[in-house]
Parts: C-alpha cells; structure tokens; sequence
C-alpha cells in the first residue's frame, strides 16, 4: 500500500506542471568553460615503441539555464548543456543534454516542495555522499581539477547526492515548552534502465524538535526498496536505516561547548533466486565540541562504532570506481598492460566515477584509504577521535590536528582486531602577513599518515599496511588578481593487507591477498588569473611519477600542460 500512494503522490505532483502559466519572471544563469589538455608519456628509460608519446584533449562547453517564476510561490529551471569536444568540426563533436530540470514551490506560505532533479542529504549514517579520496588537504594548484569534475558530477560541497524525485519540507512553531518542529521528505527513483530490473525507489524522513538554544533532538528514517509488480525479476532488493540523536549546546565562560549525537539500526534483505541473506546491526556516534569566542580555536574529541553488518546505500555508496580505466593512456608499455589509475587521474577524470547509490559495498584501494573507505558509515569499525583547529595560532600561522585510533569491532575472518591509526595535519604559515604585505604570500604544509596492523602467528592473521602523504604548496599574489601557485604531493604505501572477497549475494567466500610497495609523486606549477569571483584563466604545467618498488608494474611518467577559462554568470 505504502508504495501506490508515493506513486500517487508523485503523478499529481507531474500532472500540476502541465497547466498553462503565466511567466511574470524569467532570467538566464549559466556556466561556461574551455579547456586544452596536451599530455605526453614517458617510459623513465625504458624501451616503449607501442605507446604513443602524446596525446591532445579538451572541450568548450555552455550549461544554460533558464529560470523562471511564474508566481511568487512557484520556481521552475531548466538547464541544457552543449558540449563541443575539440578536434569536433561541423556538429561532428557536439552533444546536446539536458543537465538539469525541477519546479519547486510553497503551498500556503507554509509547504515547500520539489519536484524532478533534488539535491538531498540526511545524515552521515542515513543520506550523506562522502568526500573521495585523497581530497584531504588538497591545495589550490590540484583543487581547480577536482572542483571541476565535482561541478559535472553534481558533488557539492554540502555532500549531497543528485538524484531524481520529490521533495517536501515544513515547520511548526510553539508558544511555550518547545521553539519549533521541522519535518522533511522524499522519495527519489533508482532504477538503473535494466529492462529486467525492478523500479527501485529510495524513500525517507527527517524530524528535528528544537526545545530550545540548549537542546535539540532529531529523528531520521530511509528505505529502499524494489517495488513489486515492474519486472518478472524474483531478485530483490530492501534497506532500512532509523535513527536519532540528541545534541546539547552551552556557554561555558569563554568557551561554547556542543554535544551531537546519532544512534542507529539497520536491516538489509538480499534475495537472489532460492537464496535470502539478511543483515541486521546498529551504530552510535558521539562527539564534544568546544569553541574559543575570543579566539579561533576549537577543540573536538569523538566516539563512533558501526557494527559490521550495518548496511545503508545513501551513505555507503561511493564516488570513486577504483575498478575503472583512466581515459589517458590506459594502456601502455610494449606489452601493452592496462596502467591502474593515479592520483593525476583522481583528480581530472570523470569517468572514473559514480553518480548512483550502490546496493552493494563497492570495491576500494587500501593504498588510498583503507581505514573509512565508506565515509564514517564504514562497517565494523571502532574509533576515537581528537581534532584541534587554531586559526591564528600566532598572527600569521593557522594549524589544524585529527588524531584517530580505531580497531575493528570483529575480526575479519581471525579472532584478532585489525588496530587502525590516522595521524593527519596542516599548517598555513602567511608569509605576507610576517612582511607586512597586503600580497599574498601562503607557504601549505600537509601531512597525513594511516596504519593498519594485526598480529597473529600465521601469513593470514599477520596485516601491516602503511599508506604516507605529503604535501607542499605556495600561493603568491603577483599583481591584481594574478597569483602564482605551486605544489607537490607524494604518497607512498608500504606492506600487506587482505580484501574480503563476497559472493553474488553478499556472504563472505574468503580474502585475497594485497603486497604493495609504490610511490606516486604528483607536481604543478601554474599562473591563474580571477578578472573577478565568477571568472578565471588558468595555466598549468603538472608531472606524475609512478614507480612500483617491487617491479610488477612498469615505471612511467605523465607530463600534462592544461589551460582553463571558466566563467559563471
């Protein structure tokens, strides 16, 4: 039952859009951008006469959005994209796509509502799309790639997935015991085209109870599910995550201190021909804040568990497919072996990733992440946290500290506890600000560490994987809005670890063993000029190193010169 009425629900919603309207408002928004990348190979040495030493890419693109409010209650967007790949000549390389198309609205002053593209998010257990990896500490001359892939994938910085569906949002307020409730909604379609496959919808709730400035209480509820009766299938598919927490807000002299909770349950069903695998478990989530109001210090320790077979798509799912090729030279060498992606491929190639919520638990790289490769709803981990943040330590130094100790909560196929430790830190020194200099003058140091060990008497309980990354960078403003950037990352991961291996339903058949002993090394030098907050030209000149210590895969070199104008209007 539960099922026809959302489908109700969501044809009177399409049925309400198709009355005639009388535009009182309309205007254009849009993006643009043209970028040319020339990227070479080097062999370091060795003797490749297969592979081709350079390669030319780029494209010009327009997202055009048409915006339009027929009433003061009612918004509606449209957004086409036209895409030319360079190298495309008389429409042979132009693509026409629709990026983007949503009405919203308020029904009585009271009820907001969405309907067709939504950007949504809940909770880091329930409904949350975590960062990929080795987004941490990143700096400007890397981050311009990277935000550019995330603008075409709909990654924002709220870490909202984009999907499909209906939204509805409303509040009430009280006269006494308590401020005010807020409620929110939504239904989102999953369906993956498969002409075999059921619909599969994704459904849920949120509830927070604002008692007053010193405590407030929330309640979250998600569910997918196949809706029976779209496909001859006799697989299928269930999730369901509740949820709730409490927080707690003080002054305490000169400090604000916060309490933020989350604890949960989930129940997975997996039915695949005769056979049905269910899991149940739970997690719990604690942290304390305290906040400096003089200075700009903060202090936060925390404590979170998630049970192992604790399972929730909208917050599991990926965004990285370490399983897919990279476009540039994906294959190289005499023999022509498929090169694996790189930290320069991470952070310019879209294809490496994923837009759809995932109802199993993806395939991982320990040597990039091995720790919370799900974001902080990762299964079976326990884990205590410090983090410490001085924004103008002295007058021109900002720092920042996480500290992580964690183990898991069972073993992994051995009675013993794989132990995890994360050390991680940055530390901004502005060097103008020492000189006493309006110019920018920023010298970035980035460090992170992460461990994974586990005794045992045997090959197959004994784990110790070291993973290491390092990163420098300056930015130095020139004149008015020209700034010279710089950087260099280098990672470096060392040992051996065991990846589960699941069959098609889901159940554990064994492990396999993972040796790694390589070292990525990742630089760029670049001018970028913002005529204002909405335009900019980039030139840039990046290498990447890679070198396998144990000789399975051959070293290379990718030399990569990008030029990039963007505008936003």
């Amino acid at each position: 039952m539960k099922q026809y009425i959302i489908i109700a629900c969501c044809l009177l919603g399409i049925s309400g859009t198709a009355q005639e309207l009388d535009v009182k408002k309309t205007w254009v928004s849009g993006h643009a951008r043209s970028i040319l990348l020339t990227d070479t190979y080097d062999a370091r040495g060795l003797n490749d006469t297969v592979t081709a030493n350079a390669l030319m890419s780029g494209h010009t693109l327009l997202d055009l959005a048409a915006n339009i409010q027929p009433t003061e209650n009612i918004f509606i967007q449209g957004k086409i994209r036209i895409r030319n790949d360079h190298g495309g000549f008389w429409d042979s390389g132009v693509t026409f796509d629709v990026r983007n198309l949503y009405l919203r609205g308020v029904i009585g002053n009271a009820f907001r509502y969405q309907l067709g593209d939504v950007n949504y998010k809940l909770t880091e257990y329930t409904f949350f799309n975590p960062d990929e990896e080795l987004s941490q500490n990143e700096q400007l001359a890397f981050m311009w790639m990277r935000e550019m892939n995330r603008y075409d994938l709909f990654y924002d910085e709220n870490n909202t997935w984009r999907q499909q569906g209906v939204t509805g949002e409303f509040g009430l307020k009280f006269k006494k015991n308590i401020e005010s409730m807020d409620f929110n909604m939504f239904t989102m379609r999953l369906n993956t085209f498969e002409t075999a496959a059921f619909e599969q919808l994704y459904t849920g709730a949120r509830v927070s109870l604002k008692q007053s400035d010193m405590f407030d209480f929330h309640g979250n509820y998600v569910h997918a599910f196949d809706l029976i009766g779209t496909s001859a299938n006799t697989d299928r598919y269930d999730n369901s995550v509740i949820t709730g927490g409490f927080g707690v807000h003080k002054d305490i002299s000169d400090w604000k201190g916060h309490i933020h909770s989350e604890f949960g349950i989930s129940n997975e069903e997996k039915i695949l021909q005769t056979d049905t695998l269910t899991k149940e478990d739970y997690f719990s989530d604690i942290e304390f804040k305290l906040e400096n109001k003089d200075s700009k210090m903060q202090f936060t320790l925390g404590y979170n568990e998630v049970g192992p077979q604790f399972r929730s798509i909208g917050a599991q799912t990926r965004r990285l497919n370490v399983n897919a090729q990279p476009r540039a030279f994906s294959r190289i060498g005499n023999t022509q072996e498929l090169r694996s992606l790189g930290m320069l491929d991470i952070i310019r190639d879209a294809s490496l990733y994923n837009t759809r919520l995932n109802n199993s638990l993806m395939a991982f790289n320990p040597s990039y992440g091995n720790f919370r490769p799900y974001g902080k709803a990762t299964p079976n981990r326990r884990a205590m946290s410090v983090t410490a943040d001085f924004k103008e330590l002295v007058d021109f130094i900002d720092v920042g500290v996480n500290l992580i100790s964690a183990s898991e909560v069972i073993g992994s196929g051995t009675a013993d506890l794989k132990q995890f430790m994360v050390m991680s830190g940055q530390t901004n020194i502005h060097i103008g600000q020492l000189l006493d200099t309006e110019r920018q003058i920023d010298l970035i140091v980035g460090y992170s560490s992460e461990s994974t060990t586990r005794s045992g008497d045997s090959d197959f309980e004994s784990i110790d994987l070291s993973n290491t990354v390092l990163d420098l960078a300056t930015e130095i403003g020139i004149v008015d809005g020209l700034k010279f950037v710089a950087a260099y990352r280098t990672l470096e991961s060392e040992g051996n670890e065991l990846e589960r291996r699941e069959n098609q339903i889901g159940e554990l058949i064994g492990f396999t063993t993972y040796d790694v002993s390589f070292k990525e090394d990742l630089s760029a030098l670049g001018l970028r000029y913002d005529f204002n907050e909405n335009a900019m030209l980039n030139f840039q000149y990046s290498r990447y190193l890679y070198n396998d210590n144990r000789g399975i895969q051959q070293p290379y070199a990718l030399n990569d010169l990008s030029i990039i104008y963007r505008i936003k209007f």
